[in-house]
């Protein structure tokens, strides 16, 4: 089994919503050079082509298309959970006790226990 990072599925999606590599370059504040080759990577990785270089951005593929479905509500539930966390850290102080997110709607996905006893 190939290990993807999450920052390059975050990537991928970024770009496919935008359609154009220059503009999630901007976003993050990299090189439009460096979302390339992060695509090339992933797409070497998974062995597939996630899109199509057109003159105005990037069309993407059906196998991007089928890439996206699969990881677009799990990278918004990490991203959801991220923010809980934040938040429920920041009005309480630091101190609260535990929480669980279940990272799948149908539990394909384990769940993830955040332990707040641990003072770091």
């Amino acid at each position: 089994m190939n290990n993807v990072s999450l920052d390059a599925y975050s990537i991928f999606k970024d770009v496919y919503e935008n359609k154009n590599i220059a503009q999630t370059a901007n976003k993050l504040n990299v090189s439009p050079s460096s979302i390339s080759y992060r695509i090339k990577i992933l797409e070497e990785t998974l062995n597939i082509k996630l899109f199509e270089r057109k003159s105005s951005g990037v069309e993407p593929t059906a196998s991007a298309d089928e890439l996206y479905y699969n990881i677009n509500d799990a990278l918004s539930i990490i991203k959801s959970a991220e923010r809980d966390i934040i938040e429920k850290k920041n009005s309480n102080n630091g101190k609260f006790k535990e929480i669980v997110y279940n990272l799948s709607k149908n539990d394909k996905l384990p769940y993830v226990i955040v332990d707040t006893n641990n003072k770091n």
